[in-house]
């Protein structure tokens, strides 16, 4: 779709600058249109076409789409000579039909990702061909089996009708076009819809029902054939032409062929010629310059049969499944879908009831006649298409005017109000007519002023969703076909037996009423409809960039206040303070509610490896609605890395960091770039102090501290020997005695040997550290490469060769540091949370906490999916293995240890790696990750414990909550949780599930991700994520003497300059910095009025005192600087990346 939209960056999606007012003259104001999407300069862009080929493009699509709803409605008046002959039942002939409507919601979700990868030309020749063959099986029609076949492909395969003509609408027309061509096309619909049975009732009694299906493969053949030598490609890489920014003049000019190069300048126009040109269906000449030099395809060019855009299909296939979050998510794609929906459902009702009832008396009709019903809807829809097709168009450029020339999507919703009338009043009075017998022309005449209703309504929601959400057309269309079809099929299926209950007026005022609620609620979006488009603006696929750049300052934070950052509220209690389920005022209630939940949130197949991810209504929806606010997230970081992406680029063509031909060469690249992702800079000391052992080793207890064990004497044994020799003059001490001290520590990547590489180089290091025993310093002993010649590197080793054994061994750990964080964090705790979720209450106080601490838990694994472990995505270009690889590797640490829950509790894991509190040798004289994080950790088992004894007077009132158990039971159980406590029985169970809860989702992970990535563990040159010559199987291979030659070496290991801007970006996308100082960050994790307001008063004073602690402690953290020596924490570096002000409180990547 033409993506080359002019935006102001305070106007929401859909709103644009339609009208410019040019001043006074004596016929009134005098404006000149701005033709919204802008053409560019290329003569081949679709908007750049001559008229007669945007309206052949049109109008093949057209008749296609005419075809295909004639195909599906075609059969009904074949119902009552097919049962005579074929021995078919109504009830048989109503469930295939019903079939067809299920097939006609689906269809586009399993299509549409083909067109948008491969374009539309081949998708129409294609469908065609097929629904010609549909034809075919249909005249031939002999069993049940076969009814069922065709009724179900036929309209899988039409499906495509209702989403790709409005995509070819997008790609061709502008904004104050598209209501007139969006009318055509309904009218076009209806036409086929309702004269195709007029036809097929002619066809049927004079050459019989299986004609009707070849007269169909005759005019599909047509279709075909038209198609194959007409129809062109409209899908246009817009990004490779200059798209202009001067508003485009309309004037009328003549309709042969494609636009000229202006040239020479116009003559003066008059008085009368100046006023502004407002039929939307004038060939458009525009100020734009044809670019001469860009060759017009030929007309065999033009025919190609693809036009594929770049990029795995995995990348597409996500438009599968991503039209349920627009629906869920964004109000007008929900509200046009329901609108629509409830039109067809009418109409399918109204169908579906000529054909059952009217074959009795006292109308005794026959094919013929029911098939010339359908005139009178045929001549509602083109009413009421000649009415409002051009009218929508005039009014919207009036109102446009009249709001400065701003084009507001809404503004088309005021066609909505003439309608309804005639939309409500058919439907009430067909049913009266039929219940009551009247004469078939009150039936008729009913059905036809309900369709001079629904046509302009129809036309007018679709052309709100075109314009108000280009960027997401296509998915928007599919949500809103799933829609309409879901909506018909359930109604045809429960139609039978709901007349046969209440009656056919009674069936027909129930539908009359629902329709006139929903179409009346275009009132609501009159008022409410721009704001709900600007909050929703960043759940876009894809965004602009001045919009996106608002949304980025809207998020800025203001010095020493906490900003409002817009939260998707997922769930919220019905009560008016959270309660245990023993206080509850209506426990069937609740319990009712629960068993809703359990029903419509499952447990669904993992979306990126480890766990299970949520399924059914229920889990979608939540699961939409996190991946959404943290689309809102990555898009304003999107902005932030590209301007840091571009300005970096710009330095290197500059010859700013000289060619990266050394390592201090890779220092420049921080060198007053990466400002907007990175504010602050790198950390202090990680790019001056690179070369020192004691930065390498403490990184081992600060930026990365998972990998890390002690080696205890009574049990573990050395991995690889280091000669004694260099052992004593290295630690004083050889590797044996260390071991018996309790001295040796040691990090294993040897895992990695095995993992499957991309062109880049990787090693597998393993690597031994140890406890100095003069100075009390963590150092490192050993590096061991771990593949090819599996080299022992160690500090006696040349600088150089020392030097690249750390690098390579960060090449592992930042490896490691990845995707054990996302096994141990986000997918330990996303399944957790889904058995809480089945089991607890909204209205209870726990889940109520969960939902504010598990903020965007459920967003990862589909961004994993689809952007990082996909081929050809984030992984595979900045790593050394592959995405596959890092997908295999995360479900191997989920289930090898770091998924598990109570063996990875804060003090439980560092006292099981003999971390603190060792039992044997000495305790680490400095652990920066220990010391801040047990800060939090204390405050946070402090919040916790407060806030279960506020609820729980004592253990047994802990053991007495039903829910509370079920979630440790369906944990244990169905959810399969591993590790998890078989019972919640103790205040201080509780207490502990609750605080290991918060510790993951904020402390566990961001001290390895977030901000951290990229100012301190992802730097170069120290940290290179893939090395770009092979590990070395030789020692002495890099260096040679002299500090350049060193330097230079070891650099041709490091990425080039294309890479490190890939790299840089990926880790820019995962830091937070505007969510500094908002209410996102680790100091506000309970501050949440709306949450506090529903729990009891000791809550909110605890919450109180841990926002005072986290208060004082980020003091202490933002104040940190080198001491005498150098040293912070003991670490040539200032690590500040658990800084509650700075650190978010949540699971957001």
């Amino acid at each position: 779709m033409a993506d080359n939209w002019i935006h102001d960056p305070a106007f929401p999606p859909g709103t644009v600058r339609l009208e410019k007012l040019r001043g006074l003259n004596d016929a009134g104001t005098e404006t000149e249109i701005i033709l919204q999407p802008r053409p560019t300069n290329d003569p081949n862009d679709p908007l750049n076409w001559a008229t007669w080929r945007k309206y052949l493009n049109f109008g093949l699509a057209t008749f296609y789409a005419l075809m295909a709803f004639a195909q599906i409605n075609a059969t009904t008046p074949t119902w009552g000579p097919m049962e005579a002959e074929l021995g078919f039942d109504a009830v048989l002939m109503n469930n295939t039909y019903a079939i067809g409507c299920a097939t006609l919601a689906l269809g586009s979700f399993m299509l549409i990702p083909f067109a948008l990868k491969y374009g539309l030309r081949p998708i129409y020749i294609l469908s065609s061909a097929a629904q010609m063959a549909i034809m075919i099986w249909a005249a031939r029609t002999v069993t049940a089996g076969d009814w069922w076949g065709v009724n179900a492909l036929q309209c899988w395969v039409g499906s495509l009708a209702e989403t790709m003509v409005q995509m070819t609408v997008s790609d061709v027309f502008f904004v104050h076009q598209r209501g007139l061509m969006n009318s055509i096309y309904i009218w076009a619909s209806n036409f086929g819809s309702s004269l195709a049975p007029v036809a097929a009732g002619f066809v049927t009694a004079s050459q019989g029902w299986r004609w009707v299906w070849w007269w169909m493969t005759l005019f599909f053949g047509l279709v075909l054939v038209a198609f194959i030598f007409g129809f062109e490609e409209s899908k246009f890489d817009w990004t490779k032409a200059v798209v202009h920014g001067m508003p485009a003049s309309l004037e009328k000019t003549s309709t042969d062929g494609d636009l000229k190069d202006p040239s020479g300048e116009k003559p003066p126009m008059s008085k009368k010629q100046a006023q502004p040109a407002v039929s939307p269906i004038e060939t458009l000449r525009t100020t734009i310059e044809i670019d001469p030099s860009i060759p017009r395809k030929t007309y065999w060019q033009r025919l190609a049969l693809t036009t594929t855009t770049k990029g795995p299909f995995k990348l597409f296939a996500r438009h599968a499944y991503q039209p349920f979050q627009i629906l869920f998510t964004i109000p007008g794609v929900g509200y046009m879908s329901l609108v629509y929906a409830v039109l067809l459902a009418w109409s399918t009702v109204m169908s579906a009831a000529l054909s059952t009832y009217m074959i009795i008396p006292p109308y005794d009709f026959n094919s013929t006649q029911i098939g010339l019903m359908n005139l009178a809807p045929f001549i509602g829809n083109t009413l009421g298409s000649l009415i409002c097709g051009p009218l929508s168009d005039r009014v919207i450029l009036r109102l446009a005017k009249r709001n400065n020339g701003i084009y507001e999507p809404e503004m088309r919703l005021w066609m909505f109000v003439p309608f309804i009338p005639f939309q409500v009043a058919g439907a009430f009075w067909f049913g009266y007519a039929l219940q009551g017998g009247q004469s078939w022309v009150a039936v008729a005449f009913a059905f036809g002023i309900c369709n001079l209703g629904s046509a302009p309504i129809s036309s007018i929601a679709l052309t709100y969703m075109t314009d108000a959400y280009n960027e997401i057309i296509g998915d928007a269309l599919v949500a809103l076909t799933f829609s309409r079809n879901t909506l018909s099929t359930i109604f045809v299926f429960a139609m039978t037996p709901w007349i046969a209950k209440v009656g056919i007026s009674n069936v027909f005022n129930t539908i009359g009423a629902i329709g006139l609620a929903v179409l009346l609620f275009a009132f609501v979006f009159l008022w409410k409809g721009k704001q709900w488009r600007h909050q929703k603006c960043s759940y876009h696929p894809k965004m602009k960039l001045p919009r996106l750049l608002l949304s980025a300052l809207a998020l800025q934070s203001v010095p020493g206040d906490a900003v409002a950052v817009p939260r998707a509220k997922r769930n919220a209690s019905t009560v008016g303070e959270y309660t245990l389920p023993k206080d509850s005022l209506d426990p069937l209630g609740r319990a009712a509610a629960l068993a809703v939940t359990r029903a419509g949130f499952t447990y669904g197949p993992p979306v990126a490896g480890g766990p299970y991810y949520p399924s059914g209504v229920l889990g979608s929806a939540k699961a939409a609605a996190d991946l959404a606010t943290l689309q809102a997230d990555l898009t304003a970081e999107e902005i932030l890395t590209a301007e840091d992406s571009a300005s970096a680029t710009a330095g290197s063509l500059a010859g700013k960091y000289n060619g990266l031909e050394t390592l201090e060469d890779y220092t420049l690249l921080y060198d007053g770039e990466w400002t907007n992702t990175l504010p602050k800079g790198p950390v202090p000391g990680v790019l001056t102090n690179y070369t020192q052992d004691l930065l390498f080793s403490m990184e081992r207890l600060s930026t990365s501290p998972y990998a890390i064990r002690r080696l205890s004497p009574s049990s573990d044994s050395l991995a690889f020997e280091v000669d004694d020799s260099v052992a004593n003059k290295v630690a004083g001490m050889t590797l044996q005695e260390l071991l018996e001290a309790g001295r040796l520590f040691y990090a294993d990547h040897s895992d990695q040997a095995s993992l499957a590489r991309t062109t880049a180089y990787a090693p597998a290091c393993d690597a031994y550290f140890f406890i100095d025993k003069a100075s009390g310093n963590f150092l490192p002993l050993a590096i061991r490469t771990g593949v090819g010649a599996n080299l022992i590197y160690t500090p006696e080793d040349t600088d150089d060769d020392w030097l690249l054994a750390k690098m390579m061994f960060n090449v592992n750990d930042f490896w490691f540091a990845q995707w054990n964080h996302l096994a141990g964090t986000h997918e330990a705790i996303q399944i957790a949370w889904m058995a809480a979720i089945r089991t607890v209450s909204v209205d209870h106080p726990v889940y109520g906490l969960l939902d504010r601490i598990m903020y965007q838990a459920f967003a990862i694994q589909p961004l994993a999916a689809t952007v990082l472990f996909v081929d050809g995505g984030a992984v595979d270009e900045v790593f050394g293995y592959t995405g596959a690889a890092a997908q295999e590797y995360t479900t191997a640490r989920y289930n090898g240890g770091s998924g598990a829950f109570q063996a990875n509790y804060f003090l439980t894991d560092l006292k099981k790696r003999g971390l603190i509190e060792p039992g044997a040798g000495p305790e680490l004289s400095h652990f920066p990750f220990y010391e801040d994080a047990s800060v939090i950790y204390g405050a946070t088992r402090a919040f916790m414990a407060s806030f279960v004894a506020a609820y729980y007077p004592s253990d047994s009132a802990v053991a007495g909550d039903t829910e509370l158990q079920a979630w440790a039971a369906e944990a244990n159980g169905a959810a399969g949780v591993l590790d998890f406590p078989l019972a919640i029985s103790t205040r201080e169970a509780a207490a502990d599930v609750l605080a290991h809860m918060a510790h993951l989702a904020s402390t566990a992970h961001h001290a390895v991700n977030t901000n951290e990535l990229l100012s301190a563990s992802s730097t170069l040159p120290f940290h290179p994520p893939a090395l770009y010559s092979p590990v070395p199987t030789a020692k002495g291979v890099v260096g040679g003497g002299s500090s350049s030659s060193s330097n230079a070496s070891v650099a041709d290991f490091l990425p080039p300059f294309d890479k490190v801007v890939t790299q840089l970006g990926f880790a820019g996308l995962f830091a937070r910095p505007l969510l500094e100082g908002t209410d996102r960050a680790l100091l506000h994790m309970f501050d949440d009025a709306e949450m506090l307001a529903l729990m009891r008063a000791e809550v909110r004073a605890a919450a109180a005192e841990f926002k005072s602690a986290m208060q004082a402690f980020s003091d202490e953290v933002g104040g940190r600087s080198f001491d005498g020596e150098g040293l912070s924490q003991g670490m040539p570096f200032v690590w500040q990346a658990l800084d509650p002000k700075v650190v978010p409180y949540s699971i957001t990547t």
